[in-house]
């Protein structure tokens, strides 16, 4: 049976690194760029933390994935199938308008499937993907701002969405290190035998019941 909890521990590992890049980066601007004197330095450590910062966020997200596509066959080597492929699950989250909504209904088809109605309604399912659609338009505002030319107000207001998408992205990195660790815990227990679902009682059992 697919065993999904090495990939766990390094979606959570690099969901806390995620973190520490956008707390790092918040500090940059509200604090030492302002200080920086020399434009062209404090440009090219802005491009610096961009890129490291990019680079940790996709890995982050890669191996989140990873281990959605294996809880996913997880599920379905236990007869627990979400109705989609462990593939197909992935592409939820890559595809244009479709990743906007249809991501969000395969987190809670799993959580369903691992630990029933009660389990979903005590996860922040709902915090975890509003969180993430607001940093995805702050992310994209705060692109274009930048892409305008320099101007007082562009710099005050690009400032304030910058830190609003940072506090936005360090709440969607928390919320899914949540997830992740609550279902990972629910998968771990009924791969044990420990936390087995219902399922249909046996003819001969149920006639004598």
């Amino acid at each position: 049976m697919p065993d999904s909890r090495a990939r766990a521990r390094r979606a959570t590992v690099l969901q806390y690194a995620s973190v520490v890049m956008s707390v790092v980066g918040l500090l940059f601007n509200l604090l030492l760029s302002p200080a920086l004197k020399d434009a062209e330095l404090r440009s090219q450590l802005e491009g610096y933390s961009l890129i490291l910062g990019g680079l940790v966020i996709i890995a982050a997200q890669v191996c989140f994935l990873m281990w959605v596509h294996r809880v996913v066959r997880q599920l379905k080597a236990q007869g627990a199938d979400i109705g989609m492929s462990p593939a197909r699950a992935v592409w939820m989250w890559i595809i244009p308008l479709l990743n906007l909504v249809k991501p969000y209904h395969v987190m809670r088809d799993i959580a369903e499937r691992v630990g029933g109605a009660h389990f979903v309604a005590s996860l922040p399912l709902q915090w975890w993907w509003a969180a993430s659609i607001v940093a995805r338009i702050l992310d994209r505002v705060e692109a274009k701002l930048l892409a305008r030319e320099a101007a007082p107000i562009d710099d005050t207001v690009s400032t304030v969405v910058g830190l609003l998408s940072s506090v936005c992205a360090v709440a969607v990195a928390l919320l899914c290190v949540q997830l992740l660790k609550e279902i990972q815990v629910r998968l771990d227990r009924r791969r044990e035998g420990l936390d087995e679902v219902e399922g249909p009682v046996a003819e001969d059992v149920a006639a004598a019941a």
